[in-house]
């Protein structure tokens, strides 16, 4: 049972690629409100495997005063979409939708539990610190390399080490659809605890960050921030200046063309580094999620020697 009482049913391989907007629709032509129906009609999409999706929409035609309130950053709407695969990933799918869902129509609630998140989370820090259970010697963090003057922190003992003489790093990617204010109120301001803690934090992975430069700048420790494939790299450059690493994410996709265009990889990457030099940014480059090289293993270290060419002049 959810919240409010509604059965939640499973939704199986039957409901992937069905879409949940017809029966919404399907009330307005009738001339009633979007967030009623009939029972039998409910029973009838529980059937079908996609109730639950039904719910969720009405729920946020019910709350869409908070959404406009919040303004979101799609102006079409929420931005969400719904991903369809098989097992876990997409019953992960459906809870994200849901968790977002809950942002607009049990705040409180929402609250509790990111509240909750973060005492369980603290404490497990200070009992790994009391029992000298943090690891030293970190290399990487995230995906960025981890070298720094800066650690460990002043009057740190290499045999007990501290949050504060270690990297910590965190991402809330499913709330890349929503808005700063948004992602603050339910994210931010409760990641803040955690990162006070560490001596220098990485923020972010794949979701865009250009709108919420003014956000990130409150986490505490920050010296990189990532900019993925999907970011404005203008508009990112310009809003990190010479304060954070624009720590770059190329499009790996460039490694999956047939046939492989180095020139088009040297054509992304000196673009980048042109509109960071233009604003000053400091910039580095992380080749990630790779998902082929269509059987041509050489194409990586290709990539590394353009890569290198470009960084050189």
């Amino acid at each position: 049972m959810d919240g409010d009482g509604e059965r939640a049913l499973p939704i199986g391989p039957a409901s992937i690629g069905r879409d949940p907007r017809p029966p919404l629709e399907n009330s307005r032509r009738r001339g009633r409100d979007s967030t009623r129906c009939s029972k039998r009609r409910c029973r009838w999409h529980a059937g079908e495997g996609t109730r639950a999706h039904f719910i969720a929409l009405t729920r946020l035609a019910v709350h869409r005063r908070r959404w406009h309130e919040m303004r979101p950053l799609e102006p079409g709407g929420l931005g969400c979409c719904f991903i369809a695969s098989d097992g876990g990933d997409e019953t992960a799918s459906r809870a994200h939708f849901i968790a977002l869902t809950r942002l607009a129509d049990r705040p409180e609630f929402m609250h509790q539990v990111m509240a909750r998140l973060t005492e369980v989370h603290l404490s497990l820090l200070d009992q790994l610190e009391e029992q000298g259970l943090l690891g030293v010697g970190q290399h990487t963090i995230h995906c960025t390399g981890a070298y720094t003057d800066e650690l460990p922190a002043p009057g740190s003992d290499p045999g007990h080490p501290r949050a504060s003489d270690l990297w910590t790093y965190g991402m809330a990617q499913m709330f890349a659809s929503v808005s700063p204010a948004m992602h603050e109120e339910f994210w931010l301001d409760y990641a803040v605890k955690w990162f006070s803690r560490f001596g220098l934090g990485y923020y972010g992975c794949c979701e865009p960050l250009h709108e919420k430069m003014d956000i990130i700048r409150k986490v505490p420790h920050i010296p990189k921030i990532s900019m993925s494939p999907w970011v404005d790299v203008d508009k990112g450059a310009e809003r990190i200046g010479r304060d954070f690493v624009f720590s770059r994410k190329p499009s790996p996709a460039f490694l999956a063309r047939d046939p492989w265009d180095a020139g088009a990889v040297r054509e992304d990457l000196s673009d980048t580094l042109t509109r960071c030099s233009r604003h000053g940014c400091p910039v580095e480059l992380i080749l990630k999620d790779i998902s082929t090289v269509c059987y041509q293993p050489q194409r990586l270290w290709e990539w590394v020697d353009v890569a290198m060419g470009v960084v050189k002049g």
